[in-house]
């Protein structure tokens, strides 16, 4: 049978196995569970760091050039 969602197989250090564990029998989660959830909040991180860093570079990339007000955008492209 296959399974929807891939799997992965990692190697962590001991007292992260413990912590899990802890969360796991604290919140009645699967430590599969509980790693999942981890693994979405780090990359909900990671993709807000990379998200400013492409904005600031976007930013620095418009310096001194013509800028439009976002209102007339929004109207000129009939969104508002």
């Amino acid at each position: 049978m296959e399974n929807k969602n891939p799997r992965f197989s990692i190697t962590v250090r001991p007292e992260i196995v413990n912590f899990l564990k802890k969360i796991s029998k604290d919140t009645h989660k699967s430590v599969s569970g509980i790693v999942s959830e981890l693994l979405s909040e780090a990359m909900d991180l990671r993709e807000d760091f990379y998200l400013s860093k492409a904005g600031a570079e976007s930013e620095k990339r418009a310096e001194g050039k013509q800028r439009i007000d976002v209102e007339i955008l929004w109207k000129e492209l009939g969104i508002n």
